[in-house]
């Protein structure tokens, strides 16, 4: 995925000034959060955007070794990242919802000890040459090539560590188990893909499971991605994650 491969692809599309794509970008963004406080998110502010400083590029990704998995532009999704020929990018506050019937509460310790999903939201746009390296982007992450990186990455942080199977003779809590797996193409925008995260955990005789989902769609010169965390087996909320997608696609 690199600039050349972007600029031999021959996608062009019109053009609009950085300015009006930061304003469409940010309108978006705004749709989002308003939908999400209204299926009753609890909103943390959104994350700071001031970018990363290039000197510090090599030590963010050292933090973070799973963006290894996603090549040179790992660093560009995150909210300080950027895209070579980037002109606007706009991330939601994180919502934190509840089931429909659980009890009303902003008490940040109460909504932590829930069953609850974790839902934002970001919009990137770039220009017309670098088009193509979105396109790269989304069918690297739905190829084998990116879920096995990610597999193999936890393979090798749980490597001598105690698994679920061994836990009851173990001194320590067992490794949880990953499994990561792709939809290379959801029929959001000019491409998509989602991908799913399964965690799960073994504590003494219970077992906890924990799971996400990140999907992401180009339409035009913008990339969409919207992801949901949940800290249950399947999603306490109403929301649908590649609804919101969907709709983001479509107010662009």
């Amino acid at each position: 995925m690199t600039a050349a491969i972007a600029a031999a692809s021959g996608v062009s599309v019109a053009q609009a000034s950085p300015a009006d794509d930061q304003a469409t970008a940010d309108a978006a963004i705004a749709a989002f959060n308003e939908r999400l406080t209204e299926a009753g998110g609890i909103s943390s502010p959104a994350p700071d955007i001031t970018p990363i400083d290039p000197a510090e590029i090599d030590e963010y990704a050292t933090a973070d070794p799973t963006l290894v998995c996603f090549g040179d532009v790992g660093t560009a999704l995150d909210p300080g990242g950027r895209f070579e020929g980037e002109t606007a990018r706009a991330f939601s506050d994180d919502f934190t919802l509840t089931a429909p019937d659980a009890p009303v509460t902003t008490d940040p310790i109460e909504l932590a000890m829930a069953d609850n999903d974790h839902v934002n939201a970001a919009v990137i746009t770039v220009g017309d040459a670098q088009v193509g390296t979105l396109d790269e982007l989304i069918e690297f992450v739905g190829s084998d090539a990116f879920t096995t990186c990610f597999n193999d990455f936890y393979a090798a942080a749980s490597a001598g560590v105690p698994q679920a199977s061994d836990a009851a003779t173990a001194d320590a809590p067992p490794m949880p188990a990953f499994e990561i797996t792709a939809d290379s193409d959801i029929g959001v925008g000019d491409s998509s893909v989602r991908l799913n995260f399964s965690v799960t955990s073994t504590v003494g005789e219970e077992v906890y499971v924990v799971n996400s989902s990140a999907a992401m769609a180009r339409t035009g010169r913008t990339l969409v991605f919207a992801n949901l965390v949940s800290s249950t087996e399947e999603p306490v909320s109403d929301v649908d994650l590649e609804a919101e997608l969907t709709a983001i696609v479509d107010s662009l």
